[in-house]
């Protein structure tokens, strides 16, 4: 049981050093994902929205509902969800206009879950800023860098998808209530 208390109790220390901590997790239901949520007070659940990673969505409704369960023993109120963010998106337009719309839709309406309005694209920038690499002597360690930085040192391309993570960054700061 300690283990799952304990970065609730390490982030009680620092709680007046931070605004926002997140806190990213492995997609499936361990003892990880148990922590972030007995610990956090908001979660969004990214998504490529495809039929198959929809199929989850009950088990973290359900996976919610038990920890909500049990977060009262440790004074915290039942976890709110910001909601479902699309991501890893297809550029394809065709897509964006025909498919991405009802796979949006069957959020709300079959899985009864809140969809945030940020979206976040399969783009080429994102998934190079995150595989930089840098060479050391004859060793190559990983080097990732924030879309942000990267966007900055890069070209419009990342400035793109720099721009869909401060987009979401608004929406849920003014969700919480922070904006």
């Amino acid at each position: 049981m300690a283990s799952r208390t304990r970065l609730l109790n390490k982030l009680k220390h620092v709680n007046n050093s931070y605004d926002i901590v997140i806190i990213d997790t492995p997609p499936s239901r361990d003892i990880y994902a148990e922590v972030a949520l007995i610990t956090a007070d908001y979660l969004i659940i990214p998504s490529d929205l495809k039929p198959f990673a929809n199929q989850g969505l009950p088990t973290v409704k359900n996976f919610i509902k038990d920890i909500n369960e049990n977060r009262s023993t440790f004074g915290k109120e039942p976890i709110e969800l910001l909601g479902v963010l699309a991501s890893k998106i297809s550029t394809n337009a065709r897509f964006i206009q025909y498919t991405f719309p009802k796979q949006r839709e069957v959020i709300g309406k079959r899985y009864e879950m809140p969809l945030m309005e940020s979206v976040i694209y399969d783009r080429t920038a994102l998934s190079e800023s995150f595989n930089k690499t840098i060479i050391v002597g004859d060793v190559e360690y990983p080097d990732p860098k924030s879309i942000f930085k990267y966007a900055d040192e890069v070209n419009n391309a990342a400035q793109t998808s720099a721009m869909e993570f401060e987009v979401l960054a608004n929406e849920v700061l003014t969700r919480i209530g922070l904006k």
